[in-house]
């Protein structure tokens, strides 16, 4: 596939250069927000070598490369046009709003959780071999693979080091909801790690015994020095608030400081935020889902037993 001569068709039957607000990409589709939506023509998209589907959604005409063809396909379109880089933040949400809330939270969750499921899928496939080599009785075989070769026993430790992805998943959260929300997602990896930080006492031993916790006292304040393993909901909450935060400072501070004082100012209000209020508040949120979601099955399980009697 010649890359170039992919990218000019779909600037062709766009409505040329001048009708491109601005592109991104997702893990498969190649995302143009266009000024006039009615000079894109569909047939003729869909008939470029390596689309796969063309679709308009929230603001958004999606091409459909594929994995892999979108990043070669979004990487040859921005050196041809020089259009503007979107983010997810930025795009019109015309359609989406019609939809009504819900339909506006979702798209959220999809915008922050697609970039990131390829660091899912690779490490759920690094973790499944690591099972693997060390499962007992494979093959009928007595103990594991791990038992019976050194290689396999050090290549399985290996692989339980670099699948890191769910003892990391903060750090990757707060990035892709900061870029999503529109702020600098390297502030927002600086926060994530905080959440995980090693020097924090693990929340899953925090739950277990909060006796054991140190506590930092600001005055009448005293706050757990316990991490968020797992945080999903604080990281997205705290991530919103980031992003709220770092554009206040910018349009407040002056430009001449703003490059030393904006991400001062964000950072720390940001892990503020974190440990008093969107920390316990996310955990909150995701023990009620968590709740609901148990309830749910337990039903559903009592429901199916009760047939089978």
């Amino acid at each position: 596939m010649d890359y170039k001569v992919v990218s000019q068709q779909v600037v062709d039957n766009v409505g040329g250069l001048e009708n491109i607000e601005g592109a991104t990409h997702c893990v498969t589709r190649l995302r143009l927000v266009l000024k006039d939506t009615s000079k894109y023509n569909k047939a003729e998209l869909e008939n470029i070598d390596g689309v796969k589907g063309v679709l308009y959604n929230s603001g958004q005409l999606m091409i459909i490369f594929g994995t892999g063809t979108v990043n070669k396909v979004y990487d040859e379109f921005m050196a041809l046009t020089g259009v503007k880089e979107i983010s997810a933040s930025e795009v019109k949400g015309a359609e989406a709003d019609k939809k009504g809330k819900f339909f506006s939270v979702l798209k959220v969750f999809s915008d922050i959780f697609i970039p990131i499921i390829p660091a899912f899928v690779g490490a759920a496939i690094i973790i499944g071999l690591k099972s693997l080599i060390v499962a007992n009785g494979l093959f009928g075989m007595e103990g594991s693979l791990a038992d019976h070769s050194e290689f396999l026993k050090n290549l399985a430790s290996f692989f339980a080091i670099i699948a890191t992805t769910f003892d990391y998943l903060p750090v990757l959260v707060m990035y892709s909801a900061v870029k999503r929300f529109g702020g600098n997602p390297i502030l927002g990896i600086l926060v994530g790690i905080v959440m995980v930080h090693p020097s924090l006492m693990n929340r899953n031993t925090f739950v277990m015994d909060p006796t054991g916790a140190e506590y930092w006292n600001f005055g009448p304040l005293s706050i757990p020095m316990v991490a968020f393993q797992g945080g999903v909901f604080p990281a997205i909450l705290t991530a919103w608030f980031m992003a709220k935060v770092e554009k206040i400072a910018q349009k407040y501070i002056p430009e001449v400081v703003s490059f030393v004082f904006v991400p001062t100012v964000t950072l720390i209000l940001a892990n503020v935020a974190l440990f008093i209020v969107f920390g316990p508040l996310g955990n909150l949120i995701g023990d009620v889902l968590a709740g609901v979601i148990d309830i749910l099955y337990n039903r559903r399980l009592i429901s199916d037993l009760s047939r089978t009697h």
